[in-house]
């Protein structure tokens, strides 16, 4: 990624200095910027580990949380998938949260979301050699999309399931 462009997007957005600590950005591949969306308040994250002998794979998603004053709230559980190419090892999966889901556990409306943060993390191979790379998208609360409002309806349409399952 271009050095210059890395440095006014860590001027825009400081919280990209705090995650530089956990991600070296020698690695990243590109920033881009986007508005959050009701599909994006959907999304899942995910964490896929494959072992074995001849190989050793870690690729996901991730997504962080950040308020208007760029400080970070919490980061999404994600779906965690383990598989082992051992004898005896049993594969993991664990489900995680989506983002809508970890604002409700994180306490809104209290808490104002303004960036939600999507890293794309894996690798690249080349002639048998691999090197980290992720991709970060910032999403940004649009001023039409109120994250209250998406929380409401989505409690309401589990509270309408409910009901609808405890009336038979």
């Amino acid at each position: 990624m271009n050095k210059i462009k890395l440095e006014v997007m860590k001027k825009e957005f400081p919280f990209l200095i705090k995650l530089e600590k956990d991600w070296d950005f020698n690695y990243c591949d590109n920033i881009k910027i986007k508005k959050i969306d009701h599909e994006l308040l959907q999304a899942r994250a995910d964490n896929c580990e494959i072992i074995g002998s001849m190989v050793d794979i870690s690729e996901g998603t991730t997504y962080c949380l950040f308020d208007e004053g760029q400080k970070l709230i919490d980061k999404v559980k994600p779906d965690y998938l383990h598989k082992s190419n051992y004898a005896y090892e049993d594969d993991i999966n664990v489900k995680g949260e989506s983002i809508i889901e970890t604002i409700f556990r994180c306490g809104l409306p209290g808490i104002k979301t303004n960036y939600i943060v999507k890293i794309e993390y894996g690798y690249d191979c080349v002639n048998h050699y691999s090197t980290d790379n992720f991709k970060i998208t910032i999403f940004k609360s649009a001023k039409n999309i109120n994250l209250v409002n998406e929380l409401v309806k989505e409690t309401k349409k589990f509270e309408n399931q409910v009901r609808a399952e405890a009336n038979f």
